[in-house]
């Protein structure tokens, strides 16, 4: 009678778990302030070169920051953040982050480059975020393919676009 039992007991556990489903991570607010961080840049002697479109609103900034990092700062017609990019001293773009019209992170990506013709791709682990700082989605690329993510509604249930794919 005992080899009935664990079977059993495998079959329950696993039908409560896979109901259960991911928990949702705490919240992540957050906001890059790219008015301080410009002051830092400036202090720290980095060469900034800001680009303005034709009606005069800034397009974007990049920061050299000595031979360790450049950073590309992308505004919307408001000139408010639209995204951040990040490089080591190689010129490789190691994340992404992008951002909703307040300031929120909406999103951030790890990203690779590929050696021979120097273009960035998305690569690891990524996050997708709510207006107020919840995580909305968890998910992994590799080589610009997604390989699974995990979906939560904004009330925190786990939503039905869970999807993983194993190569």
């Amino acid at each position: 009678m005992r080899s009935h039992s664990f079977p059993l007991f495998a079959a329950l556990l696993a039908v409560v778990s896979c109901h259960s489903g991911p928990q949702r991570p705490d919240p992540e607010p957050y906001e890059f302030d790219w008015v301080g961080f410009d002051s830092l840049a400036q202090l720290q002697g980095a060469i900034v070169d800001t680009e303005y479109r034709p009606d005069s609103s800034l397009f974007g900034k990049r920061y050299y920051l000595a031979d360790t990092a450049k950073v590309i700062l992308e505004f919307n017609r408001q000139e408010e953040l639209q995204s951040m990019h990040w490089f080591n001293g190689k010129g490789q773009e190691l994340w992404q982050e992008n951002y909703y019209p307040s300031g929120q992170r909406m999103s951030r990506f790890l990203k690779a480059t590929n050696a021979e013709n120097g273009t960035s791709y998305f690569q690891g682990l990524y996050t997708s975020y709510y207006l107020d700082g919840s995580v909305k989605e968890r998910g992994e690329y590799q080589n610009n393919q997604l390989l699974w993510n995990v979906h939560w509604e904004t009330d925190g249930r786990q939503g039905d676009t869970l999807v993983y794919e194993y190569r």
